[in-house]
């Protein structure tokens, strides 16, 4: 029994030790995780205010611009000058000839 004891002994500071150090590493790590997912909230939260207001300043824009399309009439638009197309056409492209880099 004496064996068992002595050949244990030197383990237990060793186990002491690992057991502290992943208690201090969990603890550090659920700190890290509980602030990332307070600031994700307040992100999420900041967000959302955004959001809303973006929301309000595009129906504000909407209503605006759809009460100024009410107001042009084809007599008002032809006392501007513009006129009806007399002829149209269909014109085609394939989608290798089309780019967005038109300037480079």
């Amino acid at each position: 029994m004496y064996t068992v004891a002595i050949t244990i002994q030197p383990y237990i500071n060793r186990m002491m030790a690992l057991c502290g150090a992943v208690t201090v590493i969990a603890a550090f790590t659920y700190g890290f995780l509980l602030l990332e997912a307070v600031g994700h909230t307040a992100e999420r939260s900041a967000a959302e205010q955004e959001i809303r207001h973006l929301t309000s300043e595009l129906s504000m824009l909407e209503a605006r611009y759809l009460s100024q399309t009410r107001e042009v009439t084809p007599e008002l638009a032809s006392a501007l000058g513009f006129v009806k197309p007399i002829e149209t056409s269909v014109v085609y492209a394939e989608a290798s000839t089309l780019s967005l880099n038109a300037g480079q």
